[in-house]
């Protein structure tokens, strides 16, 4: 009875307290608690379920907000919202590769027409005997190619010893004074070619070849640098190869041993002018423009003397390691030059591209080195 007398007197004295009195007057309040109990009692009864908001309409409502913001500021091109010009190109930019030999593979082909790929991936041990390149001819690019070749003539060139030739030249204008038998000889087909020459030209296979007008002038360019580095042997060895015979003529040329291609004459026989004045036994100027003649005279008799002198350095080239030029670009040239449309003549030596070649003949002996130096080098 206590108990409840005292809840009751509780309750309508708390009730009192809420409510206003006669006068008008605001009710009196409860003082508030202090703030360490307001925050303990806001930790204790924190809902245990929030509401989260709906990711979709919140991006929905920022996706509206924004195409209004742009509404607004909206250009007015040509008398129409946001409408391009007329000359405007929806197209992008577009631009050939710099090297047209190079594929989705990152490999560039080489030998005869461009041919072959991954030929050298089993020869790696070997390549330094076959190649001067540094590296497997797939991964150099044509360009780096030319840029190493000049790089390591440059390098290799020893001045000494091209003065040297050039001041004791005794022997060097007896070779320069020979005059090849070959050429000399009569042009039929019955005795210009050998027996064994005909067995092999019986074995080759019948081919083919595809090519656009590029790289048929490249092919034309190609064979001038391979002659120039044969006959250059020939001559030198007054037509009594040697076992360095092999080593002479893929050193000479650019085309074999840097797997080079030429897209005017001038560059191969300013390439055959670099090499011949660096590597061999005789380096001499003269030298170089005898040989020089010596192609431009089997090239103007035609295409079976062209064809006897790539089936002498297939036999040149049976050795271990030049047997690989021979199945990269000797045995198609063999092929190749019989059906093609012999154009050197009535072309290249007719055009003033191929003539220029004969301006190397203006320097001689008396000319100034560091002229003939600068011109080559």
């Amino acid at each position: 009875s206590s108990s409840s007398s005292s809840s009751s007197s509780s309750s309508s004295s708390s009730s009192a307290a809420f409510t206003a009195d006669s006068s008008g007057a605001s009710p009196s309040l409860p003082l508030p608690a202090a703030p360490s109990q307001s925050l303990q009692w806001r930790q204790q009864f924190r809902p245990l379920i929030e509401e989260i908001p709906d990711n979709d309409a919140h991006e929905a409502q920022v996706l509206r907000a924004t195409m209004q913001e742009d509404k607004e500021e909206e250009i007015v091109i040509d008398g129409g919202p946001n409408r391009p010009p007329e000359d405007f190109s929806w197209e992008l930019p577009q631009s050939l590769p710099t090297d047209p030999t190079a594929n989705l593979l990152r490999r560039w082909p080489y030998g005869f027409n461009n041919a072959f790929a991954s030929y050298f991936n089993h020869l790696q041990e070997e390549l330094c005997e076959i190649v001067d390149l540094p590296d497997i001819p797939d991964a150099v690019p044509p360009t780096q190619r030319r840029s190493g070749r000049l790089r390591r003539e440059a390098e290799e060139f020893d001045p000494d010893r091209y003065l040297a030739d050039l001041m004791h030249d005794e022997m060097v204008q007896e070779v320069i004074a020979y005059e090849p038998r070959f050429l000399s000889k009569s042009l039929d087909a019955a005795t210009l070619f050998s027996d064994q020459d005909k067995d092999v030209l019986r074995q080759l296979h019948n081919k083919e070849y595809l090519m656009d007008q590029e790289a048929t002038t490249r092919t034309y360019i190609a064979l001038i640098d391979i002659l120039f580095a044969f006959l250059y042997d020939l001559r030198t060895t007054m037509e009594d190869t040697t076992v360095e015979s092999g080593w002479t003529v893929r050193k000479l040329s650019s085309t074999l041993s840097w797997l080079d291609v030429f897209d005017a004459p001038q560059e191969a026989v300013a390439a055959c002018y670099r090499r011949s004045l660096t590597y061999p036994l005789y380096r001499h100027w003269q030298l170089s423009q005898a040989v020089l003649g010596d192609v431009v005279a089997v090239l103007r008799s035609g295409k079976r003397m062209v064809l006897k002198c790539l089936l002498a350095l297939r036999c040149l080239f049976m050795s271990e390691f030049h047997q690989h030029h021979n199945n990269l670009y000797v045995l198609d040239y063999c092929v190749w030059v019989q059906h093609a449309k012999y154009v050197l003549t009535t072309l290249l030596l007719s055009t003033p591209p191929f003539q220029a070649l004969h301006t190397f003949n203006m320097f001689n002996k008396n000319a100034s080195i560091f002229n003939l130096l600068l011109l080559i080098f």
